[in-house]
């Protein structure tokens, strides 16, 4: 099935049965594999609520001709499906539901849908395919597309605004990329074709609620992604995104004030910034231990005024080979009181790493700071450390102003011999 191929149901009272073809399978022999499928309610003439998904129930059965036993069944528009072949995300029912085939099905060549229990407008089926980023946010007034005028690679896109409506989408600077609702309700927005890189940031950022699909495609950035996103609290998707080839994750949750996803199992291995990722994210406090982050250069201010970070109360153990710059990394992070196991044998800025991080108390005792250059304020208001620094040594003096001012727990015996 192509991915423009469209198929239309009016189920036209209650107790009507509709059923849409999927055309004759044209190789008998081969499977039939249907990569992704988008449903749609077009405009209800009933009032539903996001996610409200004990208003409308009705069956999707893919019903084997060829009398195979296999069959998918989604009860109530729901996240489910037989055997592993056959799941749905479904939206609110005034906008969009991709459900994705885990693999092929032989001999698959009708789709069945049952009355609902309620009545309600006709249905679209119309491939989108794999590629598909989908995501949800407040409706109301004039939104924008997350797509930035330079930086990025678009090519053959398509958007589906989540209200019945499409648009395609040619670049950054085209026009449709706009869309005004007449109304304040939630909408999933699903957005197809080739991209590289999105952010919200400067595109309304606080209209994001969650993303549900991130899509096949590659990314190759994720800076200020979700930057001031101040109502996105996590991601339904179970999958991490494409980021095998992201080198900047810098300020990519910036200000996601009430941000707390788990994000444990992304790829970040190739990454060489992740300055300001999770600054002001006071919420954020998952367990990223698993995380490669052997080519990071950058970690300056990556958890500033994350004020509930503690690694999710797990060690922090990191290959952190390549890092130069570590400034003002745990600046205010006021929880965070975690093992850090981090080789810094290259860091040279160390400015301000655990000013007002007043909990933490970790044992840094084995660290090689040799090549610091810049260590003021380092502990400054850390009002809880005591640790034994006093075998730390330099191969040059660096600047130490306010280095220990007011870390008013550390013995003066442990403190490192300064210049």
């Amino acid at each position: 099935m192509g991915a423009g191929a469209l198929f239309r149901i009016s189920l036209l009272f209650p107790m009507l049965l509709s059923a849409c073809g999927l055309g004759v399978d044209p190789f008998p022999n081969e499977d039939l594999f249907l990569p992704a499928f988008r449903v749609q309610i077009a405009a209800p003439p009933y009032p539903l609520i996001a996610d409200g998904l004990d208003k409308i129930s009705f069956e999707v059965r893919f019903q084997d001709l060829r009398n195979r036993g296999v069959a998918g069944i989604v009860p109530s528009f729901g996240l489910s499906g037989s055997g592993g072949l056959l799941t749905c995300d479904p939206s609110n029912a005034q906008g969009v539901a991709l459900c994705f085939l885990s693999s092929s099905i032989s001999g698959v060549t009708q789709l069945t849908l049952l009355e609902p229990s309620i009545p309600v407008a006709p249905i679209s089926i119309e491939a989108v395919g794999t590629d598909a980023f989908q995501y949800r946010i407040q409706g109301g007034g004039t939104v924008d597309l997350p797509l930035l005028a330079t930086g990025a690679t678009y090519s053959g896109l398509k958007v589906y605004w989540g209200d019945g409506t499409s648009s395609p989408i040619s670049d950054a600077s085209d026009p449709a990329r706009f869309h005004t609702y007449t109304d304040s309700s939630e909408r999933v927005v699903t957005l197809t074709g080739s991209f590289n890189r999105l952010s919200f940031f400067g595109h309304g950022p606080e209209r994001l609620l969650d993303v549900r699909f991130w899509g096949s495609n590659g990314f190759i950035s994720f800076a200020d992604m979700f930057k001031d996103c101040n109502q996105l609290t996590a991601f339904s998707t179970l999958d991490p995104p494409n980021t095998a080839g992201v080198l900047e994750f810098s300020g990519a949750f910036e200000n996601a004030t009430e941000f707390n996803g788990d994000i444990g199992a992304w790829n970040v291995s190739a990454a060489t910034n992740l300055s300001r990722m999770f600054k002001g994210a006071r919420k954020f406090d998952q367990n990223l231990e698993l995380w490669q982050v052997g080519n990071v250069d950058d970690f300056s201010e990556m958890f500033m005024n994350a004020t509930q970070f503690n690694n999710g109360g797990g060690s922090l153990s990191w290959n952190t080979i390549s890092a130069t710059d570590m400034s003002y990394m745990f600046f205010g992070a006021t929880t965070f009181s975690q093992v850090l196991a981090f080789q810094v044998g290259t860091v040279k800025d160390f400015d301000s790493m655990f000013f007002g991080a007043s909990t933490f108390n970790g044992d840094i005792s084995s660290w090689n700071v040799t090549q610091a250059r810049n260590l003021n304020s380092m502990f400054r208001d850390a009002s809880s450390f005591n640790q034994n620094l006093s075998g730390w040594s330099f191969y040059s003096i660096p600047t130490s102003a306010n280095f220990d001012l007011g870390a008013r727990s550390w013995a003066t015996h442990k403190k490192p011999r300064l210049p």
